[in-house]
């Protein structure tokens, strides 16, 4: 009985802990380490939630360049498993041959089970993307699934991709941090 209490007291501790852990903190921090890597976060309203945070009206950017517009991001964060997800986003003009210009939904996940893996996925009027990063070997891999429109609005994009039966697919060894 003792242990089942001192099991139930540790537990209630780290989910008191997690709960009041400011998060907001941890964001900032994310956003510094970013900011080294060239990307920027700006114009960001931050709401904290029981366990995560909200970002209102962002706005992503990369080496100075504001790129996208992104209404609202959801980041959870559990623990062993964490979630970011934005919905509704928006990309500049002089980008639309590169990035669809209106994404309905990206979700990064990323959990303890697969320690390497930061997986992804998108969706929006160009049909649906999945893929992962591995951490520890630097692969990018992608899978496009297209709608019909997307061969042709999207032609500078899809040549990066190679086709096999109608889907195409991306794979790239990326070293995040030169």
């Amino acid at each position: 009985m003792k242990l089942i209490k001192v099991f139930v007291s540790g537990l209630l501790f780290l989910v008191l802990l997690w709960v009041f852990f400011p998060k907001t903190k941890l964001y900032y921090l994310l956003e510094e380490q970013l900011f080294a890597h060239k990307i920027t976060i700006s114009k960001e309203t931050v709401v904290e939630s029981l366990f995560g945070i909200s970002l209102e009206k962002s706005h992503l950017g990369y080496e100075g360049m504001e790129l996208v517009e992104v209404p609202h991001v959801v980041i959870n964060l559990y623990g062993i498993s964490n979630t970011i997800e934005a919905r509704d986003l928006f990309a500049k003009h002089t980008f639309f041959k590169w990035i669809p210009e209106k994404i309905e939904t990206v979700r990064f996940s990323y959990n303890v089970w697969s320690p390497f893996n930061i997986t992804f996925m998108a969706k929006g009027d160009f049909g649906n993307v999945e893929g992962y990063y591995h951490l520890k070997n630097g692969i990018f891999y992608a899978t496009l699934s297209p709608v019909e429109k997307t061969k042709g609005r999207y032609k500078e994009l899809l040549k990066y991709f190679k086709e096999d039966k109608g889907t195409y697919w991306y794979e790239k060894q990326l070293v995040l941090g030169q």
